[in-house]
């Protein structure tokens, strides 16, 4: 290139810098996202409050827990049963995956390998199956109430229900 061509060009690349520079450089990256817009819906959308019992099932064994009138905090080592409620209520949806009735073993729900039933007054409740962990085991696959599509929820829902199992069965509570 000739002594003439780099200059033309240096003042090309000079005058398109100096055109951004004054009309502002276009955003590349996506505008920043609040926190309320980038948490996950909840996935027990319930008043944990309004828990009246717990029955977790692996197989065809449970272990349950009923709350007594003064609350989870009068049992014995009752911070198992309000750890469960607390984290429940805060793990959100990560995907819905819209699954047909054949396909839900392989997500580990034809039969779920957990169940937890959240008992309410009456006969209300809310059941909660978990079947397989995702392949990266960050997270588990659920199904609310024995139907609808596969939901991705958080692996922390696993580890609670392990906690909350070992905790039953040790006759802590």
């Amino acid at each position: 290139m000739s002594r003439r061509g780099t200059v033309l060009l240096l003042l090309a690349v000079l005058l398109v810098g100096w055109l951004l520079w004054r009309e502002g450089m276009p955003e590349l990256a996506p505008p920043p996202v609040s926190p309320e817009e980038a948490e996950a819906p909840p996935l027990l959308a319930i008043d944990m409050e309004k828990v009246q019992g717990i029955v977790l099932r692996v197989g065809s064994e449970s272990r349950s827990v009923e709350r007594p009138a003064g609350g989870w905090v009068d049992l014995p080592q009752g911070k198992p049963v309000q750890g469960f409620l607390q984290e429940a209520k805060r793990l959100g949806r990560v995907q819905a995956i819209p699954a047909q009735p054949e396909e839900l073993a392989d997500f580990g729900l034809n039969p779920p390998e957990k169940v937890i039933e959240l008992r309410f007054g009456g006969d209300e409740s809310r059941l909660v199956e978990i079947g397989n962990s995702n392949p990266s085991t960050t997270g588990v696959y659920v199904r609310l109430d024995g139907r609808g599509e596969v939901i991705l929820a958080g692996a922390l829902l696993e580890w609670e229900f392990d906690k909350l199992w070992r905790a039953l069965g040790s006759g802590a509570l």
